[in-house]
């Protein structure tokens, strides 16, 4: 998980939210994945909200699974709404982080909720889509013609 490598640089660069400067860069976390493409993540705006959430928020009425919650910025969202929201997250660095609104509950760790079929799934999905995604790439991989040299 990358909940660890993103606490490690949020301590260096001085907590949640702090808002550098745009050259401080070298404080961000950079992915390589096996394709060899470069992913950039901003640390200093893990908690930060992004262009869609607005969007995301408005079609969620409830009640709400945040599945990888990590420091709840749209669970807390949610629940300042008054929607109906669970926040899980497995990495135990994320969940200091959060900033709570009154009433909220939070967890870290696996759960065995016997009620998820209640819960509005929205962040699983985008585990799925990447997974379906590093798979079609596996494939296609695997059809390269070998050479016989």
């Amino acid at each position: 998980m990358i909940g660890p490598l993103y606490a490690e640089r949020l301590g260096r660069l001085g907590g949640v939210g702090n808002t550098g400067a745009p050259d401080d860069r070298y404080d961000d976390l950079v992915l390589e994945g096996t394709d060899a493409q470069v992913t950039v993540l901003p640390v200093a705006g893990w908690d930060a909200g992004l262009p869609g959430d607005e969007s995301l928020l408005q079609r969620c009425r409830g009640p709400v699974l945040d599945a990888g919650s990590g420091p709840v910025r749209l669970a807390a969202a949610l629940a300042g709404r008054g929607v109906p929201v669970l926040g899980v997250d497995i990495t135990s660095q994320a969940v200091p982080m959060a900033r709570l609104p009154p009433g909220f509950r939070g967890l870290t760790g696996y759960t065995t909720e016997p009620y998820l079929e209640r819960w509005l799934l929205v962040t699983g999905v985008l585990f799925l889509l990447s997974a379906l995604a590093y798979a079609a790439r596996l494939r296609r991989a695997s059809r390269r013609p070998r050479r016989t040299d």
